[in-house]
Parts: structure tokens; sequence; C-alpha cells
């Protein structure tokens, strides 16, 4: 029997919101409830909300305009209704817009991670991070080595979609990184 894996708040809302729209009762273009709407239907704090839309706002989902509201964008229904369209998404982003969403999705990883993987996993994944730092130290190709320590961040949070996102990203940043690991010097850090 598998554990059972724990949601985050801002997870669930997330899943809830991608229901609405399965369903049509937020449809493309239409301005969609407010944060304080989707608070109280959903019976979670505001902070929930918020990070959800964060979320699914860099994700291409929705997009945020001051002073008119949240709307639904027309690449949502594909990202939403198609396994493969986050993947789409994923591919049309920006380094930037990967590298917020990474940090983002790892930051949740983490917090999940740390509060139930073992001091063996923990161990396994400082093994991973001193090899990262071995191969930048060294000036070599440390793609590999930074893709096997951000994916072991996301395996040990034990949620399958953040791992399978983090991945995803990954790949698309490790094509990035592979032409610029010759200037290491020009490089962004957390890259």
């Amino acid at each position: 029997m598998d554990p059972i894996k724990r949601v985050s708040l801002y997870e669930q809302v997330i899943l809830a919101i991608q229901q609405m729209l399965r369903n049509g009762e937020v449809k493309v273009g239409e301005r969609s409830p407010t944060e304080t709407e989707l608070a109280a239907n959903l019976g979670v704090s505001r902070n929930s909300v918020r990070e959800a839309l964060k979320v699914l706002a860099m994700a291409g989902v929705i997009e945020s305009t001051p002073g008119r509201g949240t709307f639904v964008r027309p690449e949502a229904v594909e990202a939403v209704l198609n396994p493969e369209g986050v993947l789409k998404v994923v591919r049309r982003a920006s380094v930037r817009e990967l590298m917020e969403v990474r940090i983002t999705l790892e930051v949740e990883a983490a917090g999940l991670a740390a509060r139930q993987a073992s001091e063996d996993e923990i161990a396994d994944l400082v093994k991973t991070w001193h090899e990262l730092k071995k191969v930048v130290n060294e000036q070599g190709d440390w793609s590999d080595a930074g893709q096997r320590h951000h994916l072991a961040i996301a395996q040990l949070s034990g949620n399958e979609l953040l791992v399978q996102l983090i991945e995803s990203i990954g790949q698309e940043l490790k094509a990035f990184r592979s032409v610029l690991v010759t200037h290491p010097k020009n490089m962004p850090e957390q890259i």
C-alpha cells in the first residue's frame, strides 16, 4: 500500500480551480472569481488562494490585470485538460520564467521533503549537493549533477506532480545550461 501523500492547501486550491475550468464554471476569457470569493467558496485563506493563483499565472493558465481582475488564458484549456499541455507551456517559457516557477515549486518540495524525508534520504540529498559543488568548483559541465540534485529534492517531497514539473523544467533549463557552461562567469548563480 502506498503512503497517503500530503497535499498543501494551495495545491488543493489549484486542483479546485482546474476542476472549475473542466466543469465550465470558469470560462476562457472570462473574469475568474476574486481571491476573496475563491477563499470563501473553498473555505481556505486568501494566502492559499494567492499562492495558487501565483503558480497558475506562472504556468500561463491565468493572467492578472490590475484593476480588471484575473482572466483565464486561452492556453489554459490545453494545459488543464491535456496532460501534455503543461509541457507545451513549459517549452514556450523563457529562462527567467522557468527559473521563477522552479524556485516556487522547489520551495514547496523542500518543505515537504523536510517534513517527511528520513535521515538516510536527507544524507543522499546532501551527497547530490556535494557532487554538484565539486563539478561547479572544477568548472566542469554540471548540468547533469544539477538536474540530479533538483530532482532529488522533488522526489523527497513525495509529490509525483512536483517531480514531473521540476523534471520538465530541468530538461528545458539543461539545454540553456549546456550552452552557457563554457562561460560560467556569465551564468546566473541559480541556473
